[in-house]
């Protein structure tokens, strides 16, 4: 079974992605910021990551360098999700997709199947 770790402060959001990805058969952690994500990604090896860009402590782009700058975490495809945004400047390269939220809930399933299977 696939892993996909969750990282979304509003508990809304994190609890509708946790519902739709388990029905599509995915095992779904969850993280309420960018610090207790990082802590979850030393100790479990998610297949993919979907993470929310502005949050507060540690944002969706502190996650993402970190990530990139470990060579444990390096290759963990990342999806960015904003509501705030339409791209991230400065991450080419370092993220897998982009998605504006809200999101279309057939289209952000598709991109996961796409990358994970």
């Amino acid at each position: 079974m696939k892993t996909i770790l969750v990282i979304e402060d509003e508990s809304s959001i994190a609890h509708l992605l946790l519902a739709l990805l388990e029905m599509e058969g995915y095992r779904v952690v969850t993280a309420q910021d960018g610090h207790a994500g990082l802590a979850l990604l030393r100790t479990l090896r998610p297949d993919l990551v979907l993470c929310d860009l502005m949050m507060p402590h540690l944002d969706g782009r502190g996650v993402v360098q970190a990530m990139r700058a470990d060579a444990e975490m390096r290759d963990i495809p990342v999806i960015l999700m904003s509501a705030g945004v339409d791209r991230v400047d400065g991450l080419d390269g370092l993220i897998t997709a982009f998605v504006r939220k809200p999101f279309e809930i057939a289209a952000l399933l598709s991109l996961i199947r796409e990358l994970v299977g």
